[in-house]
């Protein structure tokens, strides 16, 4: 019985430790940092010879080592503070007060529209039970995809459940994305049909965190031959009444938004393996934190160029497949990406997907939705500290690579 009883405990130390990732507040040190960078050089230059070469047991296996490193998220408090937060927050705005002028640690930085929203589902204890709400998303959309675009369901759930740790990230946290979930995945599925309806889901997926409204601008550039003038003042009256909801909030928001000294505004955000931003990386290893400001203008005026031309030159020929790498892009350099945004990095590149070879989605799958949990769960048993959490990034930059290589796909063979 001893054995039995030592048995349990190790393996609850074990998915304790794999919930928290305690190990990535550690103190680093330059052994830390030694190692983390083998281990990285052994991802890039030794494993990629050595990936399951079975399609089935490779995605089996991906979307096992996915939802154990999901699902223990669940399993220990605490979890899921920002729902907590949200909800919160109706209450106080319920009882008449400005919440966008409150004190709190963790500002609430949505627009007024989304005290309407977010209302209906406190109402359903979103708090309690949104771990079943994203699961139950998530089921739909892999079969919704597995529909759309030919792949089968267990590769689409493995995907949609393990790769970038997106999935882990919202089961953590309790982050609100159903909204941009169900918009962009609609947006991805009229892309190729109607581009007018596609450029109003695009308003409607950027509206609950603004820099994902450029989705809709580039959206314009490479489809404004499909949009009509119609569209496109229809787009406007929508985009116009959803600021109108709760307008008499709409100046706080602007100024906590601009203004907001809080852990939510990104002028006092921190690089750490809840923020792994490229951005915020920069800044911190750089220590330019002094100079945040213009530098933030110019990051962002950087990114809209960089994507501008890419949407030129990009490999691909269709619109949709283009506003899929836009979009991926958008995501990964968003200045304050927070690691729960990569499901939707996930969920941008299933056009692409359609196309991968079967060889190289094997491959994208053993990456970044075998790999990256492996390293999830080796970075909280050892206490390598946050140089080690900013592998997040560093498999999402590599995938860029990956989904943007011509070889990849049926499509150029």
């Amino acid at each position: 019985m001893e054995v039995i009883q030592l048995i349990r405990e190790s393996i609850s130390s074990f998915l304790f430790l794999i919930a928290m990732g305690q190990s990535y507040y550690s103190e680093s040190k330059p052994i830390y940092i030694f190692i983390s960078i083998l281990l990285y050089s052994g991802l890039f230059i030794f494993l990629r010879k050595i990936y399951f070469k079975n399609t089935n047991l490779n995605v089996y296996i991906g979307l096992a080592i996915g939802l154990l490193v999901a699902l223990t998220s669940i399993r220990y408090i605490p979890f899921g503070g920002d729902a907590q937060i949200y909800c919160s927050y109706i209450k106080m705005d319920l009882n008449g007060q400005n919440i966008y002028l409150a004190t709190e640690k963790y500002a609430f930085n949505y627009p007024p529209l989304f005290l309407v929203v977010l209302s209906q589902f406190c109402k359903l204890n979103y708090e309690v039970i949104y771990p079943i709400i994203y699961l139950v998303l998530i089921s739909i959309v892999s079969f919704f995809f597995s529909k759309e675009y030919k792949i089968k369901f267990i590769t689409s759930a493995t995907l949609l459940t393990s790769s970038f740790l997106g999935l882990r990230w919202i089961l953590k946290t309790g982050n609100f994305l159903v909204w941009e979930i169900i918009f962009l995945s609609l947006a991805l599925f009229f892309s190729k049909r109607n581009a007018n309806i596609t450029l109003i889901l695009l308003l409607f997926f950027g509206f609950q965190r603004l820099w994902f409204l450029l989705a809709a601008l580039f959206w314009y550039k490479i489809s404004k031959e499909q949009i009509n003038n119609r569209s496109l003042v229809s787009s406007f009256i929508f985009l116009f009444g959803l600021v109108l909801v709760r307008y008499d909030l709409l100046s706080s928001y602007l100024t906590q938004l601009y203004q907001g000294n809080t852990l939510s505004s990104i002028w006092n955000a921190t690089a750490n393996h809840n923020s792994p931003s490229i951005f915020l990386n920069l800044i911190d290893v750089l220590n330019l934190h002094d100079n945040l400001v213009p530098l933030l203008f110019v990051y962002c005026i950087f990114v809209v160029v960089f994507i501008f031309k890419y949407s030129v030159t990009n490999i691909f020929i269709q619109n949709h497949h283009i506003l899929s790498q836009i979009i991926f892009l958008l995501v990964i350099l968003n200045p304050s990406f927070k690691p729960y945004l990569s499901i939707l990095a996930t969920i941008a590149l299933f056009p692409l997907f359609e196309f991968m070879t079967k060889e190289f989605l094997n491959y994208f799958i053993f990456i970044f939705c075998f790999l990256i949990n492996i390293f999830w769960i080796l970075g909280s048993i050892y206490p390598m500290g946050y140089p080690f959490s900013i592998f997040q990034i560093v498999f999402l930059v590599s995938a860029y690579k990956v989904v943007n290589n011509k070889s990849y796909y049926v499509l150029y063979d």
